[in-house]
């Protein structure tokens, strides 16, 4: 159990960072959610998947660096730290944690956590 949530966070996250959107939606049940604290709301996972092809074209080189991995029954914690260069050529750094909820081996709530201030700065 501990490594099939391993494996799926490094899928799950290596998808975001490659901006590969079949393989973010694969991951996902269909009424996946994710809830942001910086947003204070709940989306349809899809709508992420919609978004990601804007993101790389803003940030492409991209990276969910220094990842950590914490499972748990029921899921997992991922802790990261997302950096980048803005199209203004800004470096950016964010730290980020994730609790990812999983049934059946579907990704099906993602609660995001991390710093309104460095979002800013990410999106410029």
């Amino acid at each position: 159990m501990t490594t099939d949530l391993t494996m799926l966070a490094t899928k799950l996250f290596d998808a975001l960072e490659a901006g590969d959107t079949a393989t973010l939606k694969s991951l996902y049940a269909p009424d996946a959610t994710l809830w942001s604290n910086t947003t204070q709301r709940n989306i349809a996972a899809r709508e992420v998947a919609a978004f990601l092809p804007l993101f790389v074209k803003r940030m492409p080189d991209r990276a969910y660096a220094d990842r950590r991995i914490t499972p748990f029954d029921g899921g997992f914690v991922h802790r990261h730290r997302l950096t980048g260069t803005r199209r203004d050529g800004a470096r950016v750094a964010v730290e980020c944690c994730a609790l990812v909820f999983v049934t059946d081996g579907a990704v099906t709530r993602i609660e995001e956590y991390l710093d309104a201030r460095q979002l800013d700065a990410v999106m410029g």
